[in-house]
């Protein structure tokens, strides 16, 4: 079981996914899991997914059948989360080192 469950719901953020996740692998942690919640998003969001998932087992992928907006699709990570703690992040915002 994971310490620390990350969600993120994404919406057509693009490459601002790419940094976002890479802001998040680059931390000191390592018992976590990456929850994307995708709110019914353009193709490209899957895409950038399925290019982080072939290096990173923590990370898990979620599409909403219909758009949920931000609260729908945080709520969808935390009943999807295994972790002991949440945290929140929106898929354009970078994490600073050692947070």
């Amino acid at each position: 079981m994971p310490l620390l469950s990350i969600i993120i719901p994404v919406y057509n953020t693009g490459d601002k996914l790419k940094r976002c996740l890479n802001s998040i692998i680059e931390q000191k942690i390592s018992n976590y899991e990456i929850l994307l919640i995708d709110d019914s998003s353009n193709y490209k969001s899957k895409k950038i997914y399925k290019s982080f998932k072939k290096k990173y087992s923590q990370i898990k992928y979620f599409k909403n059948k219909k758009k949920l907006e931000v609260g729908g699709s945080r709520n969808i990570g935390i009943r999807k989360s295994q972790g002991k703690y949440l945290f929140f992040v929106d898929s354009d915002d970078v994490v600073v080192k050692n947070f």
